[in-house]
């Protein structure tokens, strides 16, 4: 068995409604052991000892004709920056987490 990315269809609100935004958060500096929080040294995507240099990111394709989300690292479509989708680690949500910015939720 071969590995291979997760994907979704764009999520919608209860009524079928696209997001009008998205932001992408990571809990990295939780879990990730060289993140000093006090001083933010070492808080990086990927980590350090992740194998590989490998973290999984968002990407939104259009795929088979349907607009797809998908983590992993896939090349075919909007990657929204790799690893820097995740932003600074930031306390802003009352833990330490990597944010991003909010942003438009585009369409394929």
């Amino acid at each position: 068995m071969f590995p291979s990315a997760l994907t979704i269809q764009q999520p919608t609100t209860v009524h079928g409604a696209r997001y009008p935004q998205v932001q992408f958060l990571t809990d990295n500096p939780a879990s990730n052991n060289t993140c000093n929080p006090a001083t933010l040294a070492g808080c990086v995507v990927p980590p350090t000892q992740a194998p590989g240099k490998f973290y999984p990111y968002w990407t939104q394709a259009r795929v088979n004709g349907a607009c797809t989300w998908e983590f992993g690292q896939m090349p075919n479509g909007n990657d929204f920056g790799k690893d820097k989708q995740y932003g600074k680690p930031t306390a802003a949500l009352g833990l330490l987490e990597d944010a991003g910015p909010i942003m438009h939720n585009p369409n394929c």
